[in-house]
């Protein structure tokens, strides 16, 4: 919708969901991530997660 600003950012990571929680908990949980200043995540509103799922093409 042209009245909206929204920022999509699709990722994929090896091993799938679960892999990814564990990689994207320990790159938050980094002393190199805590010291990124100013923190880039105070510009975020609103973050929604969403798994997609892989739709093989006939």
């Amino acid at each position: 919708m042209p009245e909206e600003s929204r920022f999509v950012w699709l990722l994929a990571h090896p091993g799938g969901w679960p892999e990814f929680e564990g990689a994207d908990g320990a790159y938050f949980a980094s002393p190199r991530r805590a010291s990124i200043s100013p923190d880039p995540a105070r510009l975020i509103e609103e973050q929604r997660t969403v798994l997609l799922t892989e739709v093989p093409l006939p």
